[in-house]
């Protein structure tokens, strides 16, 4: 990405976070689904998460 240095690194954060992104989403799934009725609201909110996650990778927008 040679003439890119601005793109690139933003691209490398981005990348960087949703994986750091990923692995709590996946912990905190992890810790929820034998949990009680009341953290519902927590895995609704994970799922919501992870599908924001995979729009973010699998989505683009042309202009």
């Amino acid at each position: 990405m040679r003439g890119y240095k601005d793109e690139a690194k933003m691209t490398c954060t981005v990348a960087d976070n949703l994986i750091a992104l990923r692995a709590h989403v996946t912990s905190r799934a992890q810790a929820t689904k034998h949990a009680s009725a009341g953290d519902l609201q927590l895995a609704g909110c994970l799922l919501s998460t992870a599908e924001h996650i995979l729009t973010m990778l699998f989505i683009i927008k042309r202009s």
